[in-house]
């Protein structure tokens, strides 16, 4: 019984670290002027103070699926699709988020 509960332990410690990893990195792309499109909604860039930078941006993104019902407890949601300003940014938002489709932001003259 006190593998089983050993073991539980060390799965949910490791489901709440996957989390708060993403959501940290949702935060960071946010900070730096990128879009996450999550299954019901998207986050827009935050400013200086973390309030969402409104602006018009159209994503086709056609993308289902979802997370764990022990991660969307703990507050995680699937992302369709993730825009980021830098090309260095890409891997470790991949790395984070190995269901979405990453890219770099086109910026036309």
């Amino acid at each position: 019984m006190f593998i089983l509960l050993t073991g539980f332990c060390l799965w949910l410690g490791w489901t709440v670290q996957i989390v708060r990893e993403r959501k940290a990195m949702t935060y960071q792309v946010r900070r730096n002027g990128g879009y996450v499109i999550l299954q019901q909604h998207t986050l827009g860039p935050l400013d200086a103070n973390d309030k969402e930078i409104i602006g018009s941006q159209l994503f086709d993104v056609i993308r289902d699926g979802q997370v764990s019902w022990v991660r969307r407890l703990l507050g995680d949601e699937f992302a369709k699709h993730i825009q980021v300003k830098q090309v260095a940014e890409v891997d470790s938002v991949k790395r984070v988020f190995p269901e979405c489709d990453v890219r770099v932001e086109r910026v036309y003259p």
